[in-house]
Order: structure tokens, then C-alpha cells, then sequence
């Protein structure tokens, strides 16, 4: 009795003497805790970005990493005997 070579082991078609076999029917799986585990964190998700949107409309216009008119108006006065190398000790 010989062994099947490679092509034989893993061809689609049924040996001889073999019969062809039906699919077992496949049902839908239940829900798990991880699957609504990530159902929340997706709603999480959706509202955070929700909330940082009227948040950052609430304080400003587009583009919101425009600070130009947030500047303030400082003036100082730097004394005259004031040096640069004080600074390195």
C-alpha cells in the first residue's frame, strides 16, 4: 500500500471510493463580552470627538492652532547693566 503523493493529499476532487462531504450549516456566533466591550469604547470614542468639537468652537474659529490673536500686549525694560553672560555661572 503506497501513501498519496502531494498532489493527491491536497487536490480538491475526493479520492476514488471517497465521498464527497456536505458542509456542516454554520451558525452566526453570539454576542461576547468583548464584542460589547468594543461597542462601548467605539461610542466612547464617537462622543469624545463630539465633545472636543463644541469645545473648541466654544473658544475659537479654524484653525484652532492659530494663537495670533491670542497674543499679549507685555511691554518690559531690560536694565542697562544687565548682561547676557550672568546667565552662564
Amino acid at each position: 500500500m503506497s501513501q498519496p503523493n502531494s498532489v493527491e493529499a491536497f487536490s480538491e476532487q475526493p479520492m476514488m471510493g471517497a465521498q464527497p462531504q456536505a458542509e456542516a450549516p454554520t451558525q452566526k456566533q453570539k454576542l461576547n463580552v468583548y464584542t460589547m466591550m468594543l461597542v462601548i469604547a467605539f461610542f466612547c470614542l464617537v462622543t469624545a470627538c463630539v465633545l472636543l468639537y463644541q469645545e473648541l468652537t466654544l473658544w475659537g474659529s479654524y484653525p484652532w492652532w492659530n494663537t495670533d490673536e491670542g497674543k499679549p500686549n507685555v511691554s518690559y525694560v531690560v536694565p542697562s547693566d544687565w548682561h547676557a553672560d550672568r546667565l552662564i555661572a
